[in-house]
């Protein structure tokens, strides 16, 4: 059985997605929030973002738009995901 190919954005179709602008996204990476893959094609890298960064910045996304500041929102849907990976790293233990 073969793996799924992960699907990777472009800044374009994420921001599209999100309903962000470019320059919003350009600034989230900037700070650190999401770092982008950077793929080189000849003299142009361009930056592509993982199903995984893409499910991210919609919470983080959520979260701005309920007043949070970025640099917060990132933080708490990092540790929200924390959590889950750890409960879920849990249901397979016998205690």
């Amino acid at each position: 059985m073969e793996l799924p190919i992960p699907h990777r954005f472009g800044p374009k179709e994420i921001c599209r997605r999100l309903n962000l602008s470019h320059r919003q996204l350009d600034y989230w990476v900037l700070i650190g929030v999401v770092r982008p893959i950077l793929e080189p094609h000849g003299k142009k890298v361009f930056k592509k973002f993982t199903d995984q960064d893409f499910y991210f910045l919609r919470e983080v996304k959520a979260l701005t738009d309920e007043g949070f500041i970025v640099s917060k929102a990132a933080e708490k849907v990092r540790e929200n995901w924390s959590r889950r990976m750890e409960s879920h790293g849990k249901e397979g233990t016998a205690e």
